[in-house]
């Protein structure tokens, strides 16, 4: 059997939204991470690390260039996932991406584990972001206001929109901070925010508002009022955001079943192979090195390395370095 021991980085898959913009290629003290994007697009999305049908990652170098994450999933899916389950059909579980909102995303919602039954092909997306930069104008739309009522909202969504704004608990976002989101939250992310997003493996989006735009159609984006109200959780609160407190040089910020989540400065080793789960890292800002074995890799801002469970022994350290952590499952450990 082939093995798959060694850090993983891929292309990047840029997407072009009708909310994108260029912020992603500004420097990390403007809020992005100095990418070079593609010319004359609205890039809303890169995706860093994907295992869907229509989409998936390419291995960028080393050994297995060329080979998609599916390929390798395939190949040998314990050297990669360790004691982590990959979905329904055998893919990488976890997705995770760059966004930029220049302009609001859509007043939408996804399935939970509970709900994703109800549709033949709903699957449940549970996320969270690490906010990159925001504007003062920058919003986060997250959960509903205490006063809001599921008939008042449901009205709202049925007439339109109208009135569904005020209904929004509304944040604003500083670069560091964490928001949670669970499946059954309605959420949006508002214009100028730009973020790294890990989430389950899924690509099922209700949307109830858009904001009264089109499309890059020119035609209005398809609205999901009633798939929408089956998923909300009416019930629990959303979480609020989280700010790190790095002591010494890590915290953890977002936690559940699907995933775990934390930043990271400067420094950390740990071993895949003991822990026996994959680690994604994601350099958000500065560069420095990896070390795994007898190899020695650069990292630099944008990066999104996944290392695999079988990998053993690596050591990250630079300076100026910080690192989003990404872990499969409420088990993971963020040290």
């Amino acid at each position: 059997m082939n093995r798959i021991n060694q850090p993983l980085r891929f292309e990047r898959v840029y997407l072009e939204k009708i909310w994108g913009g260029r912020a992603l290629s500004n420097s990390p003290a403007k809020g992005g991470l100095g990418l070079s994007l593609p010319e004359g697009v609205q890039v809303g999305e890169t995706w860093e690390l994907v295992d869907r049908a229509d989409v998936n990652s390419i291995v960028a170098e080393g050994v297995h260039k060329g080979r998609t994450l599916n390929e390798l999933m395939q190949m040998n899916s314990k050297d990669l996932l360790g004691r982590l389950q990959a979905t329904p059909g055998g893919r990488f579980p976890l997705l995770v991406k760059y966004i930029d909102a220049a302009a609001h995303l859509s007043v939408q919602v996804h399935p939970d584990d509970q709900t994703q039954h109800l549709g033949a092909d709903w699957e449940a997306k549970t996320e969270a972001w690490v906010i990159l930069g925001a504007t003062d104008e920058g919003r986060i739309y997250l959960g509903l206001s205490e006063a809001a009522t599921e008939a008042d909202f449901t009205a709202a969504c049925r007439a339109g929109g109208q009135g569904l704004e005020p209904m929004l608990q509304v944040f604003e976002p500083e670069p560091g901070q964490c928001y949670f989101v669970p499946g059954g939250t309605i959420h949006a992310i508002g214009a100028g925010v730009t973020l790294i997003e890990v989430q389950q493996n899924s690509d099922t989006t209700f949307r109830v508002y858009d904001w009264g735009r089109v499309g890059l159609d020119g035609l209005p984006r398809d609205i999901h009022i009633d798939q929408a109200l089956a998923c909300v959780d009416f019930q629990t609160p959303a979480p609020t955001p989280v700010t790190p407190s790095l002591n010494p040089s890590s915290c953890v910020l977002a936690s559940c079943p699907a995933f775990r989540m934390g930043v990271v400065a400067d420094e950390l080793a740990g071993d895949t192979h003991k822990e026996n789960e994959p680690v994604i890292l994601a350099v958000v800002s500065g560069a420095g090195t990896l070390a795994v074995a007898e190899q020695t890799i650069e990292i630099n801002t944008g990066d999104v390395w996944l290392l695999p469970a079988a990998l053993g022994l690596f050591h990250v350290e630079g300076r100026d370095l910080r690192m989003v952590e990404m872990r499969g499952g409420a088990q993971a450990q963020i040290e």
